[in-house]
C-alpha cells in the first residue's frame, strides 16, 4: 500500500502507529483483488473482519510515484490488465515536465515519453463518448462493466497504435491530435452507412476486434484521402 503522508516508525518497539482518518485512505499498489475477495467474504462472515494479513506500506510517496510502483510491480512481477497499464501510461505522459518523475525501468520510461498510449486514449475516449459517434459506447474502457460493448480498451488502443499511428500514416503525426478524433469519427461513419445493416438485432464483426483490425490494415495515405 502507498500513501503521500508520513507514518512514525517506534524503533524500539518495532512498530508504526497511526489514527487511520488522518493517514488514509491508502491507495493499494498491489494486491487489489486479494483484499477485494477478503472484503467480500467478510460481508459473509463478519468474524474475517478480524482476519490479519501482512503488508508493506510505501510513506512519502506523490501520486506520480504511487503510479510508478503500481506500473513496476505489475509489470515486471504478474502483468497486470493491459488497459490499466494503458490507463497509468497516459497520465504519466501528461505529467512528464510537470513533476518530477521518479527513476523507472527504462522501457517504462521510453513508452511513457513516446506518448502514444496518451494519444491513443484521447481518441478512443472521443469515439466511445461522443453521441454522434459511431462507437460511442461500445469500447470497454479499463475498470467499467461496459454493457453494450462490443470490444476492450486493449484492443482498441492497439489496433490504433499499430495501423494509425505507423510510419507511414499522416495520421501518425502528432500535428493531427486535435482533429484525429474527428476524423476517425467520420472515416468509421462511412464504413458502418455502408456495410452495416441498421436495425440489426446482432451487433456487426465491424464493431468487434476483427473489424477494427480489418479496416484501419494498411491505409496509409488513403486513410487520410478517404476522411477528406
Amino acid at each position: 500500500m502507498a500513501t503521500n503522508k508520513d507514518i512514525p516508525f517506534n524503533p524500539a518497539t518495532n512498530t508504526i502507529t497511526f489514527e487511520v482518518e488522518q493517514i488514509g485512505p491508502f491507495n493499494v499498489v498491489d494486491g487489489q483483488h486479494r483484499i477485494a475477495g477478503l472484503v467480500q467474504a467478510a460481508d459473509r462472515n463478519a468474524e474475517l473482519l478480524q482476519f490479519e494479513i501482512p503488508v508493506n506500506i510505501a510513506v512519502c510517496l506523490d501520486d506520480i510515484s504511487q503510479m510508478c510502483h503500481f506500473l513496476i510491480v505489475n509489470t515486471t512481477q504478474k502483468s497486470v490488465d493491459k488497459a490499466i497499464e494503458q490507463q497509468i501510461v497516459a497520465r504519466l505522459t501528461k505529467m512528464v515536465g510537470l513533476e518530477k518523475m521518479p527513476t523507472i525501468p527504462r522501457w517504462i520510461r521510453k513508452q511513457v515519453e513516446k506518448g502514444e498510449d496518451a494519444r491513443a486514449l484521447s481518441v478512443a475516449n472521443f469515439l466511445n463518448t461522443d453521441p454522434g459517434s459511431p462507437w460511442c459506447g461500445k469500447i470497454r474502457m479499463a475498470n467499467d462493466e461496459g454493457e453494450g460493448a462490443t470490444i476492450n480498451q486493449k484492443s482498441f488502443i492497439n489496433s490504433i497504435k499499430r495501423y494509425i499511428f505507423s510510419a507511414n500514416n499522416p495520421l501518425s503525426n502528432p500535428v493531427w491530435d486535435g482533429n484525429r478524433p474527428l476524423i476517425m469519427s467520420n472515416y468509421w461513419k462511412a464504413i458502418i452507412e455502408l456495410l452495416v445493416d441498421e436495425g440489426s438485432a446482432t451487433p456487426s464483426v465491424i464493431y468487434k476486434t476483427s473489424g477494427v483490425e480489418l479496416f484501419p490494415y494498411r491505409v496509409g495515405d488513403r486513410f487520410h484521402a478517404s476522411c477528406h
